[in-house]
């Protein structure tokens, strides 16, 4: 998680600090049985909120969050991780397009006892990549999916 992280902040916008990406991923990393708990995940979605680029707004940010939260058994639901896509996508830079965000929740919805596989996270990866903004290359993403 904190390579993700690392590589994710190896971006050319300024949208998310390195700083912020860590704790992000630090706080994601305390879970229970591999499932980021309700409090983590509110934790992550504040910090990726302080960046310098406003990509993405705090509000749409701790929607997502919250929503995720909505969970069963600790796991984000199929229509949670969709709203949580289509919120994200509210954003003013161009950077992920409400079409590849909503992709990348149904992918990532395909899981199995409730966690997201690693296929799933690939896709997940290679579809975010498909960007117009140069927030997160496509490599990176990758990365972040292997790694995760």
């Amino acid at each position: 998680m904190v390579l993700l992280a690392l590589k994710s902040a190896q971006h050319d916008g300024g949208v998310v600090s390195s700083q912020d990406m860590v704790v992000l991923a630090l706080k994601s990393a305390q879970h229970d049985g591999g499932v980021v708990s309700l409090q983590d995940m509110v934790l992550l979605a504040l910090k990726s909120v302080q960046h310098d680029g406003g990509v993405v707004s705090s509000q749409d940010m701790v929607v997502l969050a919250l929503k995720s939260a909505q969970h069963d058994g600790g796991v984000a639901s199929s229509q949670n991780m969709v709203v949580l896509a289509l919120k994200s996508a509210q954003h003013d830079g161009g950077v992920a397009s409400s079409q590849n965000m909503v992709v990348l929740a149904l992918k990532s919805a395909q899981r199995d006892r409730g966690v997201v596989s690693s296929q799933d996270m690939v896709v997940l990866a290679l579809k975010s990549g498909q960007y117009y903004g140069g927030v997160v290359s496509p490599h990176d993403m990758v990365l972040l999916a292997l790694r995760s």
